[in-house]
C-alpha cells in the first residue's frame, strides 16, 4: 500500500508547482546524475534519457526491485548487502559504491 500513498503525496506536490514530471531525478537525488544502463550485450552505458520523475511515477524508471534469482544485477545487489542497509542514506551510499561494480 505504500506506492499509492506516496504517489498521491507526490501529486500533491506536482499540483503545488514544487517538480515537473520532466525534471531528471538527479535535481533531487544528485547521486543518480551519472547513472549508466545495461545494453543488450549485458555492458554500462550512458542511457538514451536522463531518468525523470515521470518515469519513477509510472514505475518505467527501469530500476529493479533485486528479487529475480536469475538477473545478474539482482545477484550483486543482494550479495553487496544493500537491502540491510539501516536507512535510505546508508541505502544509497551502498547502491553508489556497488554501481562500479556492476557488469564488471
Amino acid at each position: 500500500m505504500t506506492k499509492p500513498i506516496v504517489a498521491v503525496a507526490a501529486m500533491q506536490l506536482y499540483e503545488q508547482g514544487k517538480f515537473s514530471l520532466r525534471d531528471p531525478i538527479s535535481k533531487y537525488v544528485p547521486e543518480r546524475k551519472d547513472v549508466k544502463v545495461l545494453n543488450d550485450e549485458g555492458k554500462l552505458v550512458e542511457p538514451k534519457r536522463p531518468i525523470t520523475m515521470h518515469h519513477l511515477l509510472t514505475h518505467t524508471a527501469g530500476f529493479s526491485y533485486g528479487f529475480s534469482p536469475n538477473n545478474a544485477i539482482d545477484k550483486q545487489c543482494r550479495a553487496a548487502q544493500l537491502f540491510q542497509a539501516k536507512n535510505l542514506t546508508a541505502f544509497v551510499e551502498k547502491l553508489d559504491k556497488q554501481a562500479n561494480n556492476f557488469a564488471q
